[in-house]
């Protein structure tokens, strides 16, 4: 390969033993899906579409129906857009922070704890309708923890697979997290037809969280015993 052999040149302390490794990456991989499951990777990737499905459902419930619930619970319509754009906010804010906490320390260090906060204010939204402060500080910390986690996520996804593999693998999770964004908000649809109350609406979305610090957890195990 004519890209291989000029990098062979370089100075950047790229070796030709890692260029070896990686045109032998490139030469017996397809990347098809299949190779997501292939040497060991299976459970890996099922835990990595577990948890993209549960993060994407709970961010697209939030996404989708915030401001709609938070009227159904007696704000003022104004008052309901305004969480819409606090929870935005808070997930640029979250997203730069997490990004880079997880830079210095490692993904399961950062993830782990920012999913537990996540749960928990996720599931105190509906607790907190009657203090504006409060809700409007719970609402920028979910937005922080459930959609600024993913970036994350993304980033961490990627470093988990061979090189010839790591779009398809990202691109994958992100597919069945859709799945997740699809059944978030048509879920919450149905537990509001329901009758059900705000508090339980926000306790029964935050669950997912549970799965995904369990799911990381196992995670994190694989990859300590991996070689």
């Amino acid at each position: 390969m004519k890209i291989l052999k000029a990098i062979k040149t370089n100075t950047y302390g790229i070796t030709e033993n890692n260029l070896e490794e990686l045109e032998t990456e490139i030469n017996t991989s397809d990347g098809s899906v299949a190779d997501l499951f292939r040497n060991g990777l299976f459970p890996m990737t099922v835990i990595i579409w577990l948890i993209f499905f549960c993060n994407l459902l709970m961010m697209y419930t939030l996404m989708s129906w915030l401001p709609s619930v938070m009227k159904e619970a007696g704000l003022p319509l104004d008052k309901a857009i305004i969480t819409q754009v606090i929870l935005n906010l808070g997930a640029i804010v979250g997203g730069i922070i997490l990004s880079k906490f997880i830079d210095r320390f490692g993904a399961f260090i950062v993830l782990i704890p920012a999913f537990i906060i996540a749960g928990l204010s996720l599931a105190s939204i509906g607790f907190m309708t009657s203090s504006m402060y409060a809700l409007f500080t719970i609402v920028f910390i979910t937005g922080g923890t459930v959609i600024g986690t993913q970036f994350g996520l993304n980033a961490f996804t990627v470093g988990v697979y061979p090189t010839s593999i790591r779009a398809t693998g990202l691109g994958w999770a992100l597919a069945v997290g859709r799945v997740g964004a699809i059944i978030g908000p048509v879920l919450t649809g149905i537990y509001l037809s329901l009758a059900w109350s705000i508090e339980n609406i926000f306790i029964m979305t935050a669950l997912p969280a549970i799965i995904i610090i369990l799911s990381l957890v196992m995670l994190s195990r694989m990859r300590r015993k991996s070689p």
